[in-house]
């Protein structure tokens, strides 16, 4: 389960000054508002991707439509809640991803497209494709590391990370006030999700590359979010 939340009154200024410098990349689908001009403007929602809202945001952003960022909205939305539902939903993420990446190519450092041709696409296509990509060569290192017998420079380097996981998990718990038994599970980014991610991406990118197409995998919903009820009664 999964719960937006706002910021804290103190630490809004500052949410709005990273997204306005970075660029909103994507508006989730559960969790974002479109004028019916800025729809109409770039043709409507897309159908030829498979993450048709962050197809959809980068297409304004093109239009030089602005993205505002609302630190008082407040969503619910259902998250996968097992690891088969989550590997469904981050390979249709990742083939989605590629696919928005090629659709808007000639925008990439295109001065022309403004702050998503010249930061957004760049930083997609470096976090979300290029750096994944790389995780195995990271994986082999540590591989070659105790196949020579350096097992201390191999324990070494695989404690950093995940003090660098832990590390930036406390932030976050820290800003947005979130419980601290999250910090709990820290060690699953690493051994869990960490590889689950790195076969998504390796995956999608190469159905992409030979041509193979990907389908709307289904995701359970088990209907586990709750609402309090003066949530549902927000005036408009």
């Amino acid at each position: 389960m999964m719960r937006a939340r706002p910021p804290t009154r103190a630490r809004r200024p500052v949410a709005l000054m990273v997204a306005g410098a970075l660029a909103i990349l994507f508006v989730p689908g559960a969790a974002g508002a479109f004028r019916r001009a800025a729809l109409v403007d770039v043709g409507g929602y897309p159908g030829d991707t498979l993450v048709e809202d962050a197809d959809l945001t980068v297409a304004l952003l093109r239009g030089r439509w602005r993205v505002h960022y609302e630190p008082g909205a407040l969503a619910y939305t259902e998250a996968p809640e097992n690891v088969r539902d989550a590997f469904r939903q981050r390979r249709r993420w990742s083939y989605g991803t590629v696919e928005v990446l090629a659709k808007h190519r000639r925008s990439m450092l295109h001065p022309g497209s403004g702050r998503v041709g010249v930061l957004g696409l760049p930083w997609m296509l470096l976090s979300q494709v290029l750096v994944p990509l790389g995780g195995p060569l990271a994986d082999a290192f540590l591989v070659y590391l105790l196949a020579v017998g350096r097992f201390s420079t191999a324990a070494g380097l695989l404690l950093l990370a995940m003090a660098l996981d832990l590390a930036v998990t406390a932030a976050v718990v820290v800003w947005e006030g979130e419980d601290w038994r999250l910090l709990g599970v820290v060690p699953l980014l690493r051994l869990l999700w960490r590889p689950l991610q790195l076969v998504a991406v390796i995956g999608s990118v190469g159905r992409w590359a030979r041509g193979e197409g990907e389908r709307w995998r289904r995701v359970r919903r088990l209907n586990s979010v709750v609402v309090p009820a003066s949530a549902s009664r927000v005036p408009c």
